[in-house]
Protein backbone atom coordinates (compact mmCIF):
# COMPACT_ATOMS: atom_id res chain seq x y z
CA UNK A 1 0.00 0.00 0.00
CA UNK A 2 1.81 3.19 -1.06
CA UNK A 3 2.10 6.26 1.73
CA UNK A 4 -0.41 7.70 0.14
CA UNK A 5 -3.47 5.74 0.16
CA UNK A 6 -1.89 5.05 3.73
CA UNK A 7 -2.43 8.60 4.59
CA UNK A 8 -5.74 9.00 2.68
CA UNK A 9 -7.13 6.35 4.54
CA UNK A 10 -6.01 7.63 7.83
CA UNK A 11 -7.72 11.37 7.31
CA UNK A 12 -10.73 9.21 6.27
CA UNK A 13 -11.37 6.48 9.31
CA UNK A 14 -10.44 9.63 11.74
CA UNK A 15 -13.43 11.60 10.29
CA UNK A 16 -15.44 8.08 9.96
CA UNK A 17 -14.84 7.69 13.48
CA UNK A 18 -15.67 11.87 14.75
CA UNK A 19 -18.76 11.42 12.68
CA UNK A 20 -19.94 7.96 14.24
CA UNK A 21 -19.28 9.79 17.85
CA UNK A 22 -20.83 12.96 17.41
CA UNK A 23 -23.35 11.94 15.22
CA UNK A 24 -26.95 12.00 16.54
CA UNK A 25 -29.83 9.68 15.27
CA UNK A 26 -31.17 12.69 13.56
CA UNK A 27 -27.96 12.05 11.05
CA UNK A 28 -29.55 8.92 9.99
CA UNK A 29 -32.74 10.37 8.71
CA UNK A 30 -33.94 9.40 5.10
CA UNK A 31 -32.13 11.39 3.00
CA UNK A 32 -34.17 14.96 2.03
CA UNK A 33 -35.30 15.01 -2.21
CA UNK A 34 -32.63 15.76 -4.28
CA UNK A 35 -31.20 18.94 -3.93
CA UNK A 36 -29.99 21.57 -6.74
CA UNK A 37 -26.53 20.20 -7.52
CA UNK A 38 -23.62 21.23 -9.07
CA UNK A 39 -21.47 17.78 -8.70
CA UNK A 40 -22.61 14.24 -9.34
CA UNK A 41 -19.86 11.45 -8.47
CA UNK A 42 -20.95 7.89 -9.66
CA UNK A 43 -18.23 5.31 -8.08
CA UNK A 44 -17.49 1.36 -7.53
CA UNK A 45 -16.60 0.48 -4.60
CA UNK A 46 -13.55 -2.15 -5.10
CA UNK A 47 -11.06 -4.11 -2.83
CA UNK A 48 -13.62 -3.97 0.45
CA UNK A 49 -12.00 -4.82 3.39
CA UNK A 50 -13.99 -5.56 6.87
CA UNK A 51 -13.43 -5.77 10.08
CA UNK A 52 -15.88 -6.43 12.95
CA UNK A 53 -15.62 -3.85 15.75
CA UNK A 54 -17.86 -5.17 18.39
CA UNK A 55 -21.04 -6.50 18.88
CA UNK A 56 -23.01 -5.69 16.25
CA UNK A 57 -20.39 -2.73 14.40
CA UNK A 58 -17.99 -3.17 12.02
CA UNK A 59 -15.82 -0.77 9.80
CA UNK A 60 -15.38 -0.97 6.56
CA UNK A 61 -12.50 0.29 3.56
CA UNK A 62 -12.88 0.27 -0.24
CA UNK A 63 -11.18 1.65 -3.21
CA UNK A 64 -13.03 4.21 -5.29
CA UNK A 65 -13.26 4.15 -8.92
CA UNK A 66 -14.86 5.97 -11.50
CA UNK A 67 -15.11 4.39 -14.28
CA UNK A 68 -11.89 1.97 -14.49
CA UNK A 69 -9.45 4.16 -12.69
CA UNK A 70 -8.94 5.05 -9.04
CA UNK A 71 -10.86 8.06 -7.51
CA UNK A 72 -10.30 8.09 -4.02
CA UNK A 73 -10.72 6.02 -1.00
CA UNK A 74 -13.60 5.31 1.57
CA UNK A 75 -13.93 4.34 5.03
CA UNK A 76 -17.22 3.47 6.89
CA UNK A 77 -17.88 2.66 10.29
CA UNK A 78 -21.42 1.12 10.50
CA UNK A 79 -23.81 -0.35 13.29
CA UNK A 80 -26.50 -2.94 12.62
CA UNK A 81 -30.13 -2.38 13.85
CA UNK A 82 -32.37 -5.49 12.64
CA UNK A 83 -32.20 -5.61 8.42
CA UNK A 84 -30.51 -2.11 8.46
CA UNK A 85 -27.12 -0.74 9.05
CA UNK A 86 -25.93 2.44 9.83
CA UNK A 87 -23.28 4.00 8.79
CA UNK A 88 -20.70 7.07 9.23
CA UNK A 89 -18.63 8.15 6.24
CA UNK A 90 -15.45 9.63 4.99
CA UNK A 91 -14.66 9.43 1.38
CA UNK A 92 -10.86 10.87 0.69
CA UNK A 93 -11.21 12.23 -2.93
CA UNK A 94 -8.67 14.69 -4.53
CA UNK A 95 -9.57 17.78 -2.81
CA UNK A 96 -10.14 16.96 0.44
CA UNK A 97 -12.87 14.66 2.47
CA UNK A 98 -16.25 14.32 2.09
CA UNK A 99 -17.89 13.47 5.17
CA UNK A 100 -21.55 11.35 5.04
CA UNK A 101 -23.78 9.36 7.12
CA UNK A 102 -26.26 6.54 5.38
CA UNK A 103 -28.33 3.25 6.19
CA UNK A 104 -27.69 0.04 3.81
CA UNK A 105 -31.09 -1.73 3.74
CA UNK A 106 -30.04 -5.35 4.03
CA UNK A 107 -33.50 -6.46 2.28
CA UNK A 108 -33.26 -3.69 -0.42
CA UNK A 109 -29.59 -3.96 -1.00
CA UNK A 110 -29.83 -0.22 -1.31
CA UNK A 111 -27.56 2.99 0.39
CA UNK A 112 -29.82 6.18 1.22
CA UNK A 113 -28.15 8.94 2.76
CA UNK A 114 -26.69 12.73 3.51
CA UNK A 115 -23.28 14.31 2.79
CA UNK A 116 -22.48 16.77 5.08
CA UNK A 117 -19.16 18.68 4.42
CA UNK A 118 -15.63 17.72 4.83
CA UNK A 119 -12.18 19.42 4.35
CA UNK A 120 -10.68 21.26 1.66
CA UNK A 121 -12.77 21.80 -1.67
CA UNK A 122 -15.77 19.70 0.22
CA UNK A 123 -15.43 21.90 3.66
CA UNK A 124 -19.56 23.27 2.93
CA UNK A 125 -20.76 20.56 0.61
CA UNK A 126 -24.49 19.32 1.30
CA UNK A 127 -26.33 16.80 -0.91
CA UNK A 128 -27.19 12.92 -1.12
CA UNK A 129 -25.75 9.51 -0.94
CA UNK A 130 -27.47 6.95 -3.19
CA UNK A 131 -26.46 3.73 -4.05
CA UNK A 132 -27.37 -0.16 -4.79
CA UNK A 133 -25.19 -3.46 -3.58
CA UNK A 134 -25.21 -6.52 -5.93
CA UNK A 135 -23.73 -9.52 -5.03
CA UNK A 136 -19.95 -8.40 -4.35
CA UNK A 137 -20.45 -4.91 -6.03
CA UNK A 138 -21.41 -1.56 -4.89
CA UNK A 139 -22.17 1.64 -6.25
CA UNK A 140 -22.38 4.71 -4.85
CA UNK A 141 -23.71 8.34 -6.00
CA UNK A 142 -22.26 11.27 -4.05
CA UNK A 143 -24.36 14.26 -5.51
CA UNK A 144 -23.45 17.26 -3.40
Amino acid sequence: MSAMKRVLLAAAMLSATALTVAGSASAFAAAPARPSASHVLKLTLTGVQLAQSGAGAYTESATLQKGANVYGYGAFSCTLSGAKARCAAAFALPGGVLDGTFTISAAAGTYRGTLGGGTGSYAKAKGTITGRASGSTSTLTLTY
